[in-house]
């Protein structure tokens, strides 16, 4: 049984929704990603995930992180041996996953712990991994996204020192801007949706 970090969707969103990213300097009127994230450390708790993939009043929050480097970023392709066969086959620029309760011992902050805990479980980066807030996902036009809150890092890096660790379900390369987004615009779908909202603004992201 896993248990995961979640929201109640009134009380991440009391007023207005947002959709698709938006970036930290972005004014909007359910608040700026700052405010958001506010609510989720302020509101947020842990529930059973079963019950949380069902239940769109509740938002699971994921850190999705973007690994910035001289060249360009990391680009993944989510391979069949993940778990998630919604995502298999596409293509992605985020590295993520759920919150779990062993990011909230010792008192941790369970947001700053659970992205620390999911880059290093799916990356390798040498050296200290500092992240930086670049903004949040919401996206309730699919089943998918209508359980799920992104919250979105850029993590800089030396793509020298970059490996994937978990080779069995991802395969990884760095690229530059202007080949993602060359592949973005001549096939879109084989980018799974996150990183289909954040490719667009690039330079905000990177």
């Amino acid at each position: 049984m896993e248990f995961v970090w979640v929201i109640r969707r009134r009380d991440l969103f009391p007023i207005a929704f947002t959709h698709g990213f938006c970036h930290r300097a972005d004014s909007h009127p359910a608040g700026r990603p700052d405010e958001l994230l506010a609510r989720i450390r302020q509101h947020g708790f842990f529930l059973e995930r079963r019950a949380a993939e069902q239940d769109p009043s509740f938002k699971q929050i994921i850190p999705y992180c973007v690994i910035s480097t001289e060249r360009g970023c990391l680009r993944l392709q989510r391979l069949r041996a993940q778990g998630e066969t919604r995502l298999h086959d596409l293509l992605s620029i985020g590295v993520g996953g759920h919150i779990n309760p062993i990011d909230a011992a010792n008192a941790r902050d369970p947001l700053d712990a659970g992205a620390h805990r999911e880059l290093e479980e799916e990356i390798a980066v040498a050296g200290a991994c500092e992240l930086e807030l670049v903004g949040t996902i919401n996206d309730d036009t699919t089943a998918v996204g209508a359980v799920h809150f992104g919250v979105v890092y850029r993590v800089p890096a030396d793509s020298k020192t970059i490996r994937v660790v978990e080779t069995e379900k991802m395969a990884g390369e760095v690229v530059s801007a202007a080949d993602l987004m060359r592949s973005y615009r001549e096939n879109p779908d084989q980018y799974e949706s996150w990183s289909g909202f954040l490719i667009p603004r690039l330079e905000c992201v990177l």
